[in-house]
Formats: C-alpha cells, structure tokens, sequence
C-alpha cells in the first residue's frame, strides 16, 4: 500500500512539472525561414554517448558583434553595460527578448536560424585596450532522461558571479574555471593541473608559452533545473538551480526547482603570445564604470535561448533524453544541424566542414600552431543590416 502510494504521489508530481513548466512558458513563435536549407539529411547516425551517462549535443558558434548592450541585466538600456562579445543572433541588442529574437536576425551557430537565441559575455581586453577577438566558442547541450526543452521566454545569467556562496570550486567538477589548452588537447579534463579558478597567466606552466602554440580558454556551466514558474528573476539566478553534484548533469534537481532542462556548457577560447602579455589582458567588466577588479574575476554569460521549437523537441528526445552524442549537431532523426559558412572549429582561419570524424579534432590541434590573436579598436561593432 506504502508502495502504491509513493508511485501515485510520484506520477502526479511528474504530472504536475510538465503542466507547469508547458503553462509557464510563452507562446510559440513559428519560424519564418525555410527550415529545410538548416536541418539537413546525413549518413551517419548519433550513438550513444558511452560512457558519459548523459546526452549531449556540441553546437560550435563563432561571434556575430559586440555591443554595450546587456538584454538581461539592463534591458532596453542601449550603450550601458561593458562592452559584450555577442554569439548566436546576429540582431541581438539591448531591446532583444524571445519574441524578437524568433523572428529576427540569423545564428552564427551550427543551425543558423534555427538556433536564433541570444549569448554574450564580457569582451576580453589586451593591456594596450583592444578587444581580443575569440578564436571560437564552443557551445554543448546536455540532458537526460528527464530533460525537457527550455521553456519559450526563459532568460540564464551564469558564471562565477551567478552562483551560491556555498558552492565549493573544485578543478574536476566546476561550473566555472580558466584553462589553457596545448596542441592535441581540448579542455584538459584529463589534467586537471591545467585547470585553474583564476585568470592569473603568472600561475601557468612555462611550456604554456612556448612556440605560439597554446590558447586561453574560460568555460561557464549553466544550472539545469527550472522553477517551473518564473522566466527571470530580480538576480537573474533565482528561478533556476543547479542539480546535485556540482556540475553533474545526472544530478536530482531540488524540489524547489523541480523541472530539468537541458545544461548548458560554455567554453570560450583566445589565441595568445607570450606571458608578459596575456597577463596584461582583462575583462571588460573589470573595469567597468571605474571598477579596477582583478583580471577575469567579472566573467558571466547570458543566454536566451531561442530555437525553432520542432528541432529543439527532436534533439532534446532523440539525443539527450536518449543519452546519446550528437556529434557535428546530429539532431537524433537522421539529420544533423547546417553550419553557417561563418563558423568555425578551433581557429577562425581553417573549416573543418562540421563534418570530419572526431578523432581529426586533435590531429588538427597537433598540426596547426597558431601565430597568435586578432585585436581591434575597443568600440561598439553592430551587426551588418
């Protein structure tokens, strides 16, 4: 009888977190563009993404413009935050919110327009005051079983300024962490020595600076359990919640956050010279409106997400709920995500197409030595009309 009880009890509570999270979430924004040219047939199907015990779909991105604009934090308030690296819309801006972004603008990740949703983060600065451009963004979708889509109209702030204070970092199981990455490597989640809480060049191995070869990466974990109630929050954090272990996205979510969506992980990588001059670099929001913080202690990404809802609902079952790697952004059906001719893996100078095997990754990471980075003018850099 005890048995029973608790079965009913469950089924009405999960009954009770998809009501809420389908009557929460605003109304659904038909897409306006041929969805076909973006969602494309490919030969080779996702398997199951062994042996991580969740599902997973890499969205690789590249920057799309920068602008003083923060659609979060300080909505319609054009010109009035640090200067923000933007990624995904092309036509984000300070007046951007779900509806506007569903029918506006096109997708510097795999997917283009598919994936009109909205993510920037605080542009990273040279000692002279120059914004350093990324090399790349790599974006990842995780989820299990339980995932559900995120809701329409949700609104994610996370990194290091958007997090408990009891939260205890750790270099294995991070939200939020700088690395740097070698030749051959990605992450360097099989060194954690190569992990740090801090940007701080000065704490890096000598052979990090060695031969041009390497790169500064800073990677951000988002919560993946939902309210069910609230889109935003007045700290833009609230609404949303980590589940349990740290960064795991296999974790139980509170019961005060009850719906699980899907985690998103955010690396964003830079090209550097030497240690003398990465160690001069900083964020734009440290030193902001006369703040003169600690290099890289200001760093967060803000997210809208904005997908075209059919696609989203396939990958979320077919490649998370299923625990599976959609590898080059194979959706799960038999079709995989188009990448826009502007996105690029590893180096905004060589395409690998979106479709090389996964063991190419670190061939070309071994092969290609990057002769350093990009910079240009600190200025507000609009999109294209």
């Amino acid at each position: 009888m005890k048995l029973q009880m608790k079965t009913t009890i469950l089924f009405f509570a999960l009954a009770l977190t998809g009501s809420i999270a389908q009557a929460q979430q605003l109304a659904k924004v038909p897409s306006n563009f041929d969805r076909s040219v973006w969602v494309v047939a490919t030969e080779n199907m996702p398997g199951p993404n062994y042996p991580r015990a969740w599902g997973e779909l890499p969205d690789p991105c590249t920057y799309s413009h920068f602008r003083n604009d923060d659609p979060i934090q300080k909505p319609a308030q054009f010109d009035a935050a640090p200067l923000h690296v933007f990624v995904g819309n092309t036509r984000a801006n300070a007046n951007s919110d779900y509806n506007t972004l569903r029918t506006t603008g096109e997708g510097t990740c795999f997917g283009g327009p598919i994936n009109r949703s909205a993510m920037y983060m605080p542009a990273m600065m040279s000692a002279s005051g120059k914004v350093i451009l990324p090399e790349f963004v790599d974006v990842f979708y995780r989820g299990i079983a339980t995932t559900q889509p995120f809701p329409r109209g949700l609104k994610l702030m996370f990194g290091p300024k958007f997090m408990d204070q009891s939260y205890q970092w750790t270099a294995k199981s991070s939200r939020y962490a700088w690395s740097f990455v070698g030749p051959g490597g990605w992450w360097g989640d099989s060194i954690p020595q190569w992990i740090y809480k801090n940007f701080d060049p000065r704490q890096y191995p000598d052979y990090a600076f060695q031969n041009g070869a390497y790169r500064q990466a800073i990677r951000a974990v988002a919560p993946d359990c939902w309210d069910g109630r609230n889109l935003d929050s007045t700290d833009h954090f609230s609404h949303l919640a980590y589940s349990a272990a740290d960064a795991s996205v296999t974790g139980a979510c509170p019961a005060s956050h009850p719906v699980k969506i899907p985690q998103v992980t955010v690396t964003v990588s830079y090209n550097w010279q030497d240690r003398a001059d990465a160690s001069g670099w900083y964020l734009s929001s440290d030193k902001f409106q006369m703040r003169n913080d600690a290099p890289g202690t200001n760093w967060y990404v803000g997210m809208i997400p904005a997908w075209d809802d059919d696609t989203m609902d396939i990958w979320t079952t077919k490649i998370l709920n299923a625990k599976w790697f959609g590898a080059f952004g194979k959706i799960g059906d038999g079709r995989r995500l188009e990448h826009p001719p502007t996105t690029r893996l590893f180096a905004p100078t060589a395409d690998l197409g979106g479709r090389a095997p996964r063991f190419l990754w670190s061939l070309y990471g071994l092969f290609w030595m990057p002769g350093g980075y990009t910079e240009i003018p600190q200025q507000r850099i609009d999109p294209p009309n």
